[in-house]
């Protein structure tokens, strides 16, 4: 007789059971993650919305603050480009357990319109920002004449030059030539160029290698023909002392700050160049008892009160940095000043700075780098939130050469070097844009660092070529 089968009509076996279970907890884990997903992104939803609001409202404090004291707008999220703009990046972090954190980060410009009238419209608006890793030559420019300081505005080129007319204007179609054979009588030690929005004209305001006539102003409005309008000799400057010869100078707010090396006499000037047609010193002059090779100007609000100050690199030992102030240019005062590191190996002959560069509150300060005392840092970073009670070293590096140029821009430092003993240092870079102009003189290498906080790192190196002026780039 035929056995009772036992067969799928007869129930569920175990295995049967097991795989019914696993599946409706599928099913049912499916619908769980389901609602909790659909409750996830309604909350990210919410909180990125709360996110870009809080971070908006971030930005506006920010543009606020900036309305009545641009430098004080300083902190981790702040990156300084240049002395007439900033740029922000709020962040906003939030996390929803147990998923990854969320971030959303706003971007913004902060601008200082009055800055840029004051630096004669002379400050970088568009800044570098690709990657400067490995900097390559863009173009270059050959002339004969070796140039001896450069300044860049409004896509045009101004150089000083060691060979008569001793000046050139390159624009983008090239060299200009001077339809009035213009030439300036001296060598340009310096030269800062600047465009006065109220007579809608340029002016080459230069510091001139004459015993007289030290300080000249060149019109540049046509580039095919420049024309001298004025010229003026430095105050209490003995002709045939030591060094009477105009040397260094920059543009602030309608004076001219200019300076001689060490001479018999004051070393720094100040004139009104407000008329420019009729500019005059102010004052007498100040004994500074030492060259300076290089300064910057601005105005500068502490606790409340607005200074102008000249930072100045100088030659004097254990005053390497000095700091007046020139808000009454009838009545100037020293700032307390600041000694760069020493070596007992090189006290004799300390190492001179050679160039400056403020951004924010830092001052970037250039050393030479001598055989004696190598071993000391060639580049500062230097915090002057407070000149009038101290300023301080905050990060400094060892290049291992003279640092000759500096021009920054965020977080890049674009460092011109080189190794020939006491470099002379001008005006030997510039920035416009993406590219950094490259006068070169001395210049061996140019050499971009990074800054983060205290720590410096340098992450591209270019090798100049021979060519006289050189437009360098990130690929």
């Amino acid at each position: 007789m035929k056995e009772p089968s036992i067969g799928n009509n007869c129930g569920f076996s175990t295995l049967e059971i097991t795989l019914a279970f696993a599946i409706m907890s599928l099913a049912l884990s499916g619908v769980v993650f389901a609602l909790f997903g659909t409750n996830y992104w309604t909350i990210a939803a919410q909180r990125h919305t709360t996110a870009i609001t809080e971070a908006e409202a971030k930005l506006e404090a920010w543009h606020h603050l900036t309305q009545t004291d641009f430098l004080s707008a300083s902190s981790s999220e702040i990156s300084d480009l240049s002395p007439c703009i900033k740029e922000v990046a709020v962040k906003i972090s939030w996390q929803v357990t147990p998923y990854p954190t969320s971030t959303v980060t706003l971007f913004s410009l902060l601008t200082n319109p009055s800055e840029a009238k004051a630096l004669g419209g002379d400050c970088l608006f568009n800044e570098p920002r690709a990657d400067w890793s490995n900097p390559i030559l863009a173009s270059s420019t050959t002339f004969s004449s070796r140039p001896l300081a450069i300044d860049i505005l409004n896509e045009t080129t101004y150089l000083a030059t060691d060979q008569s007319p001793y000046f050139k204007i390159i624009t983008a179609s090239g060299e200009q030539t001077f339809a009035n054979y213009f030439q300036v009588g001296d060598l340009i030690n310096d030269l800062d160029v600047v465009y006065n929005p109220d007579t809608q004209k340029t002016y080459a305001y230069a510091a001139i290698a004459s015993s007289t006539n030290q300080f000249q102003i060149i019109e540049v409005t046509d580039p095919q023909n420049p024309v001298l309008i004025a010229s003026r000799s430095l105050y209490g400057v003995d002709p045939t002392g030591t060094a009477p010869e105009g040397w260094r100078l920059t543009y602030y707010d309608h004076f001219i700050y200019l300076t001689t090396r060490f001479t018999a006499g004051p070393e720094f000037h100040i004139f009104d160049v407000t008329d420019n047609t009729n500019p005059f010193e102010i004052s007498v002059g100040r004994n500074l008892n030492t060259s300076v090779y290089d300064l910057a100007v601005r105005d500068q609000t502490i606790n409340a009160t607005t200074y102008r100050l000249a930072y100045m690199a100088t030659t004097q030992d254990s005053q390497e940095l000095q700091i007046l102030d020139v808000t009454d240019p009838t009545t100037i005062q020293t700032l307390p000043s600041l000694n760069l590191p020493d070596s007992s190996a090189c006290v004799s002959n300390e190492p001179d700075t050679k160039t400056i560069f403020i951004a924010g509150y830092t001052a970037y300060v250039g050393r030479e780098n001598l055989t004696n005392c190598a071993t000391l840092p060639d580049l500062y970073l230097i915090d002057i939130s407070n000149p009038i009670a101290t300023t301080s070293i905050k990060a400094s590096a060892n290049l291992g050469t003279s640092v000759i140029g500096l021009k920054v821009s965020g977080q890049n430092i674009f460092v011109a070097t080189t190794n020939i003993t006491n470099p002379p240092a001008s005006k030997l870079l510039d920035l416009n844009g993406n590219y950094l102009y490259l006068a070169k003189d001395k210049a061996r290498l140019v050499e971009i660092w990074q800054q983060n906080q205290t720590v410096l790192t340098k992450i591209g190196t270019y090798t100049a070529s021979l060519e006289p002026l050189q437009l360098i780039t990130s690929p």
